[in-house]
């Protein structure tokens, strides 16, 4: 095999573009399988076919990304404990690949760094296109704040030529632009929801309307979760907003 691999899931969606992308580099003794994916039988089918797996490694925690880790039967390494071995900044694992710790769509998401090819494996903290959610409860934009502004610094100094993303297509070409315009775009979110509130919109709902008019039904939940991890942010957020305890927030989509 090449020196990294994609096998893409047949699980496209509006939170999972045209599917989760698992990466592939080979290890020591096999494979090493970067988010594995859903349990969609084709799938784990593909990935076989690259031989024995060795390893397994996630870059977060959502389902799209980690249902199949249990069914190849080797360790698993995770930040989240409840996940698999747990791994932190500066980990080094087998296919050369080196843990950045960044926060920010989840507590738990890291970027993988493999400096052989140049490539960083983002996961869910850069899309191929588009920007992840942060939904309240599951992520933080704080830590989104600093890891984007984090993986800019990177992205300068250590000679990434391509980001290899969990959903979407590899960027290659000018990344440090790339996350930089990631960056923006959640400081210019911020600034909407803002002027939101101070146009008079209160509730989650309300702020969401304004800063996604016209979403559509199935991403609604979505975006105001999102609203409400940004409201948060800027200690804007109603402790008593009906939001917060709505049984619409059971639809949330973890992509």
């Amino acid at each position: 095999m090449d020196m990294i691999e994609r096998v893409r899931a047949d699980n496209p969606g509006p939170m999972t573009l045209t599917g989760t992308n698992t990466w592939l580099l080979p290890g020591v003794s096999g494979v090493v399988v970067v988010d594995p994916g859903p349990a969609l039988p084709s799938h784990l089918a593909a990935i076989d076919q690259y031989g024995p797996v060795e390893l397994v490694v996630l870059t977060h925690r959502h389902l799209d990304h980690s249902e199949s880790a249990g069914t190849f039967d080797v360790p698993v390494r995770a930040v989240d404990p409840d996940f698999g071995e747990p791994m932190a900044e500066g980990s080094t694992l087998p296919g050369g690949l080196v843990v950045l710790s960044t926060p920010g769509h989840t507590d738990d998401s890291v970027c993988l760094w493999h400096a052989a090819s140049g490539a960083l494996l983002t996961g869910d903290t850069l899309l191929g296109s588009g920007s992840s959610v942060i939904a309240h409860g599951e992520g933080c934009v704080s830590d989104s704040l600093e890891s984007l502004a984090r993986l800019v610094s990177f992205c300068r100094t250590a000679q990434v030529a391509r980001l290899l993303p969990g959903h979407g297509e590899p960027v290659v070409g000018d990344v440090t632009a790339r996350v930089e315009h990631d960056l923006r775009h959640r400081q210019q979110r911020l600034a909407q929801v803002t002027a939101a509130v101070e146009a008079g919109a209160g509730s989650v709902v309300e702020v969401a309307g304004t800063v996604h008019p016209g979403v559509e039904a199935g991403l609604q939940a979505a975006a105001q979760s999102s609203v409400a991890a940004h409201l948060d942010h800027l200690g804007l957020l109603d402790p008593d907003d009906p939001w917060l305890v709505s049984p619409r927030r059971r639809g949330e989509n973890q992509a």
